[in-house]
């Protein structure tokens, strides 16, 4: 799962869905795994919606809920605590055997027009060789 601050997605089965209206939306849903994706229209964008949050959650993070926001105005939290408040910097899951988040420079950006900004980039590596970057 890749995402970025726009609406373009590339999902584990390799599809490539768009999320142009506003609203939240499961990117993801399933008994182990659920990613939902918070979509608003920004000054960025001309009133389009772009990805503003993605939370995720379920049995594969021991039902932990790690939320992560926009860089404009968007938290990185794990059960509603903030982590990764520093920059880079890195996060061990609780309770879950291989989990963290990675706070970093690291990675492309999908869309060229964000080349102009400094990359963060947010990794995360869950069980089951599941990354979300």
């Amino acid at each position: 799962f890749k995402g970025t601050n726009d609406p373009h997605f590339k999902t584990f089965d390799g599809a490539r869905p768009s999320y142009y209206g506003e609203g939240e939306f499961y990117i993801v849903k399933s008994a182990a795994l659920a990613v939902q994706g918070r979509f608003k229209g920004t000054k960025y964008t001309k009133g389009l919606a772009a990805t503003r949050k993605i939370a995720v959650g379920g049995s594969l993070v021991n039902n932990h809920v790690i939320e992560v926001g926009c860089m404009e105005d968007g938290d990185i939290t794990v059960d509603g605590q903030p982590v990764l408040q520093a920059f880079p910097s890195s996060y061990e899951i609780p309770g879950v055997a291989g989990g963290s988040i990675t706070y970093n420079t690291v990675g492309d950006l999908v869309d060229g027009a964000t080349k102009e900004f400094e990359k963060h980039i947010i990794h995360m590596q869950l069980p089951s060789d599941v990354r979300l970057t």
